[in-house]
């Protein structure tokens, strides 16, 4: 069970740390994986800059350069207080392999 199945808050999330990001609450079948490039705010709200190294739209993989295809994402930080009175926990750590060529470094 992840974090956001149990609407929890997980460990802090780190400029350079393997991620995945959900799209919906409680949806698991839309969601990106990537690495956390940067922090920045947006209208106040702080968020992750995410570079996308996978992409997954209704449980299917976008092919990386096609259209539709997702090279960054930036939701909000988790903890993140919402308008319904909830926080955010749509970022989770993965382990996943980074595709070749792509930067790991921290």
């Amino acid at each position: 069970m992840t974090h956001s199945e149990k609407n929890t808050v997980p460990s802090p999330v780190l400029k350079g740390d393997i991620v995945r990001s959900y799209d919906f609450p409680g949806n698991y079948s839309c969601y990106v994986e990537g690495v956390v490039e940067d922090f920045q705010v947006v209208e106040g709200c702080r968020r992750y800059r995410i570079k996308v190294h996978r992409d997954v739209w209704q449980g299917e993989d976008k092919v990386r350069g096609e259209p539709g295809f997702r090279r960054e994402v930036i939701p909000p930080v988790n903890g993140t207080a919402t308008t319904l009175g909830r926080r955010t926990n749509q970022v989770e750590h993965v382990s996943i392999p980074v595709p070749e060529g792509a930067s790991q470094c921290r």
